[in-house]
């Protein structure tokens, strides 16, 4: 018998179901076992206020078989935090544990790179104009950076377990890709909020929705853990 054409277009849909009882019709992929987190995030339930970056927020997944799954398009790009213009650049630099990071002071004046952290050891070394420093973490940490010469200069690298995140965009979006179907801890990070959190599921080739937001301003401890 012939199925109509309508009828494999509808076969071919899924209909996924989306904490805060969201439902978005996405297109199923046979071959494909993973899925997509995405949403936004508030601070205190509007846009972020003056005097806080809301790209510097840091969103990420906790949860069993994500270390070891390595994610589709992932770069091998070395991560480097830039010392330019008496400035770190990025101001939050998240990374896997065990990547090599590159520190690079790019002014032509001595800097001074100081990491204060508990679950890994500190480094401290001072670099002059055009020297490399590079650092790899053990463990999942914040870690404080910050440069004992200029005292306006301070960092984060929030070192992760896995690969699955990304960083907040400037409309207050945020999407993960080709994460494998199961359930999970969406978390986002920021400074001067610190955590706030929502267990997620994910299926094959869903959209699975969140909406977060940053409701009360805390001060960052140096060295908080994940």
């Amino acid at each position: 018998m012939t199925r109509h054409p309508l009828f494999m277009a509808l076969g071919a849909m899924l209909l996924t179901a989306t904490p805060g009882h969201v439902f978005e019709i996405t297109t199923a992929r046979p071959d494909s076992n993973s899925g997509v987190v995405r949403g936004h995030i508030t601070f205190d339930g509007g846009t972020a206020p003056a005097g806080v970056i809301q790209t510097d927020a840091v969103i990420y997944l906790v949860g069993d078989g994500l270390a070891t799954t390595p994610r589709a398009g992932e770069t091998s790009g070395v991560p480097e935090l830039i010392q330019e213009d008496i400035t770190f650049s990025p101001h939050v630099l998240p990374v896997v544990v065990g990547t090599d990071v590159r520190i690079h002071n790019s002014d032509a004046i001595m800097h001074n790179v100081h990491t204060r952290s508990r679950k890994n050891r500190p480094f401290n070394k001072s670099q002059l104009g055009a020297m490399t420093a590079t650092v790899k973490f053990k463990r999942s940490e914040i870690v404080a950076v910050s440069c004992d010469v200029h005292s306006q200069m301070s960092a984060y690298i929030v070192v992760l377990d896995n690969s699955f995140f990304t960083k907040l965009g400037a409309d207050g979006s945020f999407m993960i890709s080709d994460v494998p179907a199961g359930n999970y801890q969406l978390v986002a990070w920021h400074e001067r909020y610190g955590q706030v959190q929502a267990d997620v599921e994910v299926t094959a080739d869903g959209i699975t929705t969140a909406q977060l937001n940053f409701s009360k301003t805390v001060h960052a401890a140096e060295g908080s853990g994940l």
